[in-house]
């Protein structure tokens, strides 16, 4: 016979939920990184040399996300890393590029071996979520941004280049067995996020 501890003592090693997102950020600190490591691997793409030397101002009025403010700043580095001479006022340019985002975001696939969570609604007392029972789990995250930009001379209005759209990319691919991570890849990503 089985002693009346053993099933209750199983029952509580068997058991459990693990809370992953644990922030007070509206995001994750990983997809702001895999965001903004995407955005920096787009903007790494793009060659734009006839700006070279000229004085160039950035039109950044297209550009719409979230992140804006990243996004322009890293449009802004590669402009200077080009060797652009940036300026405030478009009226002092030589050139203006008009920066646009194509679009930045998270695109997520879970796969998933097991029991998922089943919502069951409690008379009085709302709905009850049943734990997710997984004996093999694969996730896979990926971060994509797309630039475009568009050049032309301030003076005349002569288009002179386009670029784009260029993607940059960010992948997180996480696979557990019964909860246990036994395998992770991160591409892009610094290797500081786990």
């Amino acid at each position: 016979m089985i002693p009346k501890f053993i099933l209750p003592a199983l029952l509580a090693v068997t058991v459990g939920c693990t809370t992953v997102r644990e922030t007070q950020t509206e995001r994750t600190a990983t997809e702001q990184l895999m965001l903004s490591h995407a955005v920096m691997a787009a903007a790494k793409a793009i060659e734009a040399e006839p700006l070279r030397g000229k004085k160039v101002f950035l039109e950044t009025g297209f550009v719409k996300s979230l992140d804006q403010e990243f996004v322009i700043g890293e449009l802004r580095a590669r402009m200077l890393q080009i060797g652009a001479d940036l300026v405030q006022d478009a009226n002092a340019s030589e050139v203006v590029v008009e920066a646009r985002s194509a679009g930045l975001g998270i695109d997520e696939a879970t796969s998933n071996l097991g029991i998922p969570a089943v919502p069951i609604p409690v008379p009085m007392v709302g709905t009850f979520q049943t734990p997710e029972i997984s004996f093999f789990k694969a996730q896979q995250r990926t971060g994509i941004s797309g630039l475009s930009l568009t050049a032309y001379e301030q003076a005349t209005g002569k288009h002179l280049f386009s670029v784009g759209p260029v993607i940059g990319s960010t992948h997180r691919n996480d696979w557990s067995i019964i909860g246990i991570r036994i395998y992770r890849n991160r591409n892009n990503l610094p290797p500081e996020v786990k």
